[in-house]
């Protein structure tokens, strides 16, 4: 079985990683995480096509660095997570 987790660098996505490792003991399960980097701003202004791209990496880059964090804490616990999948998106 396939199993998507949607994660934050926050507790609730900590506890969600921890409760499919221990129900991996019992199902066969691959498990496969996903966060979805979101602007706290969704407005671009006029004009601004290049900086706006320039800002998208650094909040990419930045949200990787903090799942990749998060994921390498867990793995402590959880020693089969994968690489987490970063996307841009709403």
């Amino acid at each position: 079985m396939n199993t998507l987790i949607a994660i934050e660098p926050d507790l609730p996505s900590r506890m969600a990683i921890r409760y499919v490792c221990q129900l991996r003991e019992r199902i066969d399960l691959k498990m496969h995480l996903i966060h979805v980097a979101e602007a706290d701003d969704k407005r671009a202004p006029v004009g601004t096509g290049w900086v706006h791209s320039k800002w998208e990496d650094s909040l990419f880059l930045r949200s990787r660095n903090l799942i990749d964090q998060m994921v390498k804490s867990e793995k402590q616990t959880c020693p089969i997570l994968g690489k987490p999948q970063i996307m841009a998106g709403d």
